[in-house]
C-alpha cells in the first residue's frame, strides 16, 4: 500500500472464506438437484408403468391376488369415511374448545393447565393414541363403536388431531375477535365473526394440516 492510497483488496482470509462458502453453496445445490432429479425419475417411472392400470376397475374392485382384478375400493372408501367422520367430530369440538378458551374461560390456572396439556398432547407419538384407541374405543366402548370399526378409527384419529387443531383455531379466533372489536362489534358479534371465519378458512386448513401430519 503506497502513501496516501488505500488498497481495496479483501484480506486473504476473507477471500478464502468466501471461496469456501461458494464451494459449500454449490455442494448444497448439487445435493438438492440430485434429490429432485431422482424424485422426478421415480415419479416418471411410476407414471409410465402404472398409468395403464388406472382403469375404472382399479377404483371399483377390492384387492385381489389377480393383478387384472385388483383394486383399491376398500382402502379408498375407508379413507373417505375415516377422514370424513374425523372432520365431523374434530371440527365442532375444536372450534368450541378454541372459542371457549379464547373468549369465555377465565384467565387463571385452569386455562393455563388446559392449554399446557393441549400443547403437551401435540407432541405425543401417534402409537400412544393408537394404543389408547384400542383400549378405549375398540374394547371398552365396543357396545357403542362396534369394536374394530370406522367409528373407532375416527374417534382415535380425532384425539390425535385435536391437540394440533385447537391451537391454530385459538390463534384464528383471537385475531378475528380483535379485528371485529376494533370495528365496533359487540362481544357476541365478535364471537360469531370468529366462528364464521374459522368455519370458512382456518378450520379446513387446520384439519388438512393436522390430518396430513397424523397420517404420516
Amino acid at each position: 500500500m503506497s502513501a496516501g492510497r488505500y488498497s481495496l483488496e479483501a484480506p486473504a482470509a476473507l477471500v478464502a472464506r468466501r471461496r469456501r462458502g461458494k464451494v459449500f453453496q454449490y455442494l448444497c445445490l448439487a445435493a438438492t438437484l440430485t434429490g429432485v432429479v431422482t424424485l422426478v425419475v421415480l415419479l416418471a417411472d411410476v407414471l409410465i408403468e402404472g398409468v395403464a392400470w388406472l382403469t375404472p376397475t382399479f377404483f371399483t374392485e377390492f384387492p385381489s391376488r389377480i393383478p387384472a382384478r385388483a383394486g383399491i375400493k376398500s382402502a379408498l372408501y375407508g379413507t373417505v369415511w375415516l377422514v370424513g367422520l374425523c372432520a365431523l367430530i374434530a371440527f365442532p369440538l375444536g372450534v368450541a374448545a378454541a372459542v371457549w378458551l379464547e373468549e369465555y374461560a377465565k384467565k387463571g390456572w385452569l386455562q393455563t393447565v388446559i392449554q399446557t396439556n393441549i400443547a403437551n398432547l401435540a407432541g405425543v407419538p401417534s402409537i400412544v393414541y393408537g394404543i389408547l384407541g384400542l383400549a378405549v374405543f375398540v374394547r371398552w366402548m365396543v357396545a357403542f363403536t362396534g369394536g374394530r370399526s370406522v367409528i373407532s378409527g375416527a374417534l382415535t384419529l380425532s384425539l390425535l388431531v385435536l391437540p394440533l387443531y385447537i391451537p391454530v383455531l385459538i390463534f384464528g379466533a383471537g385475531a378475528v375477535e380483535a379485528d371485529a372489536s376494533g370495528l365496533g362489534a359487540s362481544g357476541h358479534l365478535s364471537v360469531l365473526a370468529a366462528l364464521l371465519v374459522l368455519a370458512l378458512f382456518f378450520a379446513p386448513l387446520a384439519t388438512t394440516a393436522a390430518l396430513r401430519i397424523s397420517l404420516e
